[in-house]
């Protein structure tokens, strides 16, 4: 468009400059021509003047002619006027050659006028000289007047000539100016016209493009096209248009898609308020305790029940620790069952006995559930919870009232076992002191007395293990050897066989191998029991993951289970339950001492028994035990060899009988031997014999001595004398916590009453070869 303007502007001034050059042209001509008229008017009046001096000398002529008028100066002044006004006349200007040849044939007979009448003034003394002189004045006067007057109309005509050809020209140079002037003004009208249209067609169209754009005609494109600059911004705004429609479809999508999600959402938001209504509702009406707990422990979310069990309202609940909530604690319990559903990401489920902040005992059962995320970690837990504490009273009651009925039970099978015994012993003890010398006899006698004893030994360890006492003493042990040896020690000889199914990676167990040696002593007896025409118990080790979602009533972790299964008579449906009963049995034979005694052992192990049975069929007993993930398999310690020794053994003991029998015990096993009543007596001794030089090697203690220093306080007194003494705790008393944790209270071995000399000696034996 700017070349545009510029070339019709260039077209314009080119038209006027033309025009004007034209008009200059002819001016120029007019110009020159009025400055020869002027001229040829000065002639003229040159000429007019000649001739009225020509007329005014001829005046005077023919007045001096006559005697009366004759006036010399006069003549003189015209006739100086005249050769004046001739020389003027032919050095006027540049005249055409004939005007220029008749002006100097009248500057010739001015001459010759003038010399006439020179010849007149000088011949003023002769008449006739005069006369003829004046006369041929005269005829030179006429001549020069006939030929100026002709010069004058020549000129005349030629100046009327002059004069119309240039009005003529003058009309000209006013018919171009005008014309100039009209074309120039039609063509600047046509060129701002054209330049109008130019601007304003395009800028319209972009200005109806843009309000059809605005009022929603979005793609309006422009026809116009050229090669200026609208036709470059009508081509831009065409790509802008369709990009814009582009863009607005690709809009127009994203909004229909965004109103539909917007629509899906407030549908979304309109279900959850009402599903959130409903929940709450749900959530409300549930009359067990629930609450939910994120990661930081506190409560985001709490029923109406929950806030009447812990007494509070539930707005003064919501964002407070679920520790200080429940039971005004600064930090969680220690075995806080939420924590582990959040290291766990699995449900958790505990029975637990609490003090309440209000100050209320109660039993919980409490159940805890994990909300996941999508990398599988727990994000909050509900916690669930079941106030028992009715129940608890209950089950109190009614294991009050089994315990007394199993306690009449116990009491009679004890007494009537224990006579039994007793009788046994007794009989065969009158019986070696009545042969009066065969000691062969003798002997049988007190063997038949020292079995007695010792299955009264054993049916007092069971009675402990499910007692308040029979903590199990732990070590790491191999769970496949443990069974595959008592098993087959069981039913050697027996008209059952064992299968065993166990691999090779199974994990060991911290365990008290004598009292699980007995759980599965007891299991496998039960179960030979069970099929009297023989048959085959199959026995069965896995390693298993306990969760919290898992049935059995255990906590998360790695266990050992052992399944003996046999293919017995089985066990009524309604006898299941009692089957862990002390006394209880569906057998002929047997106290009924066995199962109750291996449940308390697995219970005092962390561990669960379950028992599965089908009358018919078979009986299948579970045994969990906790497990280390470890391959090596630890010695056991009872398979120390026992052999004699030597050394110097103190043996402190407030009970005379069993002073004297360890006594002969020890002396029979090699050992120089010492006694002390109680531990202030055994301390003077040890201190006595290092002095002396003859210390004491080993020192075995009673724990409990009425009358003076038991050995629990005694063993801190010898160890403050000398920290490396090897002592040896003793005790009928399985339920003292020193007895399965001897070494934290500085003992460096156990031996359990009673004892024989055996098991005596390999305790010696073994604290002396682990202190050596």
């Amino acid at each position: 468009m700017k070349r545009k303007i510029i070339l019709s502007l260039c077209a314009l001034f080119l038209f006027f400059t033309t025009g004007a050059v034209v008009a200059s042209t002819y001016v120029t001509d007019i110009t020159s021509r009025l400055s020869h008229l002027l001229k040829l008017h000065h002639i003229e009046n040159l000429r007019r003047e000649l001739v009225s001096n020509i007329q005014t000398v001829q005046a005077d002529l023919y007045t001096v002619y006559t005697p009366e008028g004759h006036d010399m100066d006069s003549i003189v002044r015209n006739m100086a006027v005249l050769e004046n006004s001739a020389r003027q006349c032919a050095n006027a200007c540049h005249h055409q050659p004939e005007i220029q040849s008749q002006l100097k044939e009248v500057e010739s007979n001015v001459a010759e006028y003038e010399a006439h009448l020179s010849y007149y003034i000088t011949a003023a003394a002769n008449s006739d000289m005069i006369q003829r002189i004046k006369s041929d004045a005269a005829i030179s006067g006429n001549r020069l007047l006939a030929l100026t007057e002709r010069m004058s109309m020549e000129a005349s005509r030629k100046l009327g000539d002059m004069t119309t050809e240039a009005m003529v020209k003058i009309e000209k140079v006013r018919v171009i100016i005008v014309a100039t002037l009209i074309f120039t003004f039609i063509l600047g009208v046509w060129v701002s016209i054209r330049l109008t249209v130019s601007v304003t067609r395009p800028v319209g169209e972009l200005l109806n493009a843009t309000r059809i754009i605005a009022e929603g005609g979005v793609g309006h494109t422009i026809g116009y096209s050229d090669n200026t600059e609208f036709g470059g911004l009508a081509s831009n705004f065409n790509i802008m248009s369709k990009a814009l429609k582009e863009s607005y479809n690709k809009l127009t999508a994203a909004n229909h898609a965004l109103q539909l999600q917007m629509d899906e959402r407030i549908q979304a938001e309109n279900a959850l308020t009402i599903s959130e209504a409903f929940l709450g509702n749900v959530f409300n009406s549930i009359r067990d305790p629930l609450c939910i707990v994120d990661r930081d422990y506190a409560i985001v979310r709490a029923n109406d029940a929950y806030a009447r069990l812990q007494k509070k309202d539930p707005p003064f609940i919501i964002g407070t620790k679920c520790y200080t909530t429940a039971f005004g604690k600064p930090e969680p319990c220690a075995d806080c069952i939420v924590l582990r559903t959040f290291d766990t990401a699995s449900p958790q489920w505990v029975e637990k006995y609490e003090r309440g902040a209000n100050g209320e005992d109660r039993w919980l059962e409490i159940y805890t559930y994990p909300f996941l995320s999508a990398d599988g970690t727990a994000q909050y837990v509900v916690k669930h919870l079941r106030d028992i504490t009715q129940r608890k009273m209950m089950e109190d009651e009614v294991l009050k009232a089994r315990k007394l009925d199993s306690v009449g039970v116990l009491a009679g099978g004890l007494a009537h076992d224990f006579n039994n015994l007793l009788t046994s012993i007794l009989g065969n003890i009158n019986l070696a002191r009545s042969y009066p010398s065969p000691q062969i006899k003798a002997l049988e006698r007190l063997n038949e007395a020292e079995r007695a004893a010792l299955r009264a030994q054993d049916l007092t360890q069971q009675l402990l293990t499910f007692s308040k006492g029979g903590a199990p003493v732990k070590s790491a042990s191999s769970i496949a050897e443990l069974v595959t040896e008592t098993a087959r020690f069981v039913t050697t000889g027996s008209h059952v066989r064992c299968e065993f199914d166990m691999p090779d990676d199974l994990w060991t167990c911290d365990v008290d191998a004598g009292q699980i040696s007995r759980v599965v002593h007891n299991i496998v007896v039960n179960a030979e029991q069970a099929m009297p025409g023989g048959g085959t118990i199959r026995i069965t080790c896995r390693n298993v993951v306990v969760g919290g979602s898992d049935s059995v009533p255990l906590a998360a972790g790695d266990y050992v289970k052992i399944s003996i299964a046999d293919t017995g008579v089985g066990i009524q449906p309604e006898m299941i339950g009692r089957i862990f009963d002390p006394y209880f049995s569906t057998k002929q034979k047997g106290s009924g001492l066995g199962l109750a005694a291996s449940y308390s052992i697995v219970k005092k192990h962390d561990g669960h028994i379950a028992v599965q049975s089908v009358p018919g069929v078979g009986t299948t007993l579970d045994v969990y035990l906790p497990a280390d993930r470890c391959a090596v398999t630890p010695v056991r310690h009872d398979e120390i060899q026992h052999s004699t020794g030597k050394g110097r053994v103190l043996v402190m003991d407030d009970e005379e009988l069993v002073r004297g029998v360890a006594v002969e015990m020890i002396k029979q096993l090699g050992y120089d031997v010492d006694y002390a009543t109680d531990g202030s007596e055994a301390v003077e001794r040890y201190k006595a014999g290092m002095l002396g030089g003859s210390r004491y090697d080993v020192v075995i203690m009673d724990l409990s001595v009425p009358r003076g220093m038991g050995g629990k306080d005694a063993v801190e007194r010898l160890r403050e004398i000398d920290p490396n003494v090897r002592a040896i705790v003793s005790s009928g008393y399985s339920n003292d916590p020193v007895m399965a944790e001897f070494g934290k209270h500085g003992f460096s071995g156990v031996v359990a009453k009673p004892y024989r000399i055996l098991e005596l000696g390999r305790a010696i034996q073994r604290v002396m070869n682990v202190e050596a």
